[in-house]
């Protein structure tokens, strides 16, 4: 009687056998940094043209060697030729010898998303950090900063700061290092958009972030949605006064859900070095 083949019970079960394969644990966290590091667009070019030709032919292969044999990994190359039986033990081998490293690495990923959800802002004290750092640059006056005040009661460091790095100098040294992120549009706390002495609440927070949000949506860019008076105050630069004007009823209907008066402050916005 002819051995009935290993197979899949249903297509769920090699879709998901295949995206594991492809995919990675590796893209969670290592993929990103790289991107960024090693030159991103070009990074992710090279990275691309690779699946594209080693990877989809290991991967047809592999599927083409199953769909054959109907072996599992250990007997489908005896199946071809009893001399490819090592190879049969070979990819059987190097799965258990990766699951060590991607054991760790999903132990991290498990911690750290635990982390955010339930920190109390002692992790990183409980983790034997002892200094926190903040992006603060010699361009940031301290004025009215309440947030300044902040830093220095809980002895945080600003490296930035401290060297006399400007933003200017930030964004030359990042455009030269060739980060995409270098002509970003400066983007401050959220915090910073609730007036000195008044409480900061989650629900404001929100109202915020999400007016931002639908205004960015809309095609407008460095602005700033702050409360005032109960209300919310628009501000925009001198170039975008006009497109605001013009959309002002679809604005008023967007952020009514959230602030019950909706001004443009009739001073533009300084736009962001």
């Amino acid at each position: 009687m002819k051995e009935k083949g290993s197979s899949f019970s249903g297509s769920i079960g090699f879709v998901l056998a295949a995206a594991g394969s492809a995919v990675g644990v590796g893209n969670i966290w290592r993929f990103p940094y790289l991107c960024a590091k090693d030159g991103g667009g070009l990074f992710l070019l090279v990275y691309l043209v690779l699946v594209l030709t080693f990877g989809f032919v290991l991967l047809t292969t592999d599927v083409a060697i199953g769909r054959k044999t109907k072996k599992n990994a250990l007997r489908a190359f005896e199946e071809l030729n009893p001399k490819w039986k090592f190879l049969g033990r070979l990819t059987f081998l190097v799965p258990v010898l990766i699951m060590t490293y991607y054991s760790v690495i999903g132990g991290w990923i498990v911690k750290y998303f635990f982390i955010y959800i339930v920190s109390d802002g002692t992790a990183a004290a409980a983790d034997g950090y002892s200094l926190i750092i903040d992006g603060t640059n010699a361009s940031d006056d301290e004025g009215d900063r309440p947030g300044m005040q902040a830093l220095r009661e809980l002895a945080v460091r600003s490296p930035l700061r401290e060297c006399g790095l400007t933003k200017a100098e930030g964004r030359r040294r990042s455009k030269a290092a060739g980060l995409f992120t270098w002509d970003k549009p400066a983007y401050a706390c959220l915090a910073t958009r609730v007036p000195t002495g008044e409480p900061i609440t989650a629900e404001k927070l929100r109202a915020v972030e999400r007016s931002e949000a639908f205004l960015f949506a809309l095609g407008f860019t460095d602005l700033r949605v702050r409360l005032r008076d109960g209300g919310a105050l628009l501000q925009l630069p001198a170039a975008q006064h006009a497109a605001a004007r013009a959309r002002w009823a679809e604005i008023t209907a967007g952020l009514s859900e959230y602030f019950s008066t909706i001004q443009l402050d009739p001073k533009a916005r300084a736009e962001s070095e």
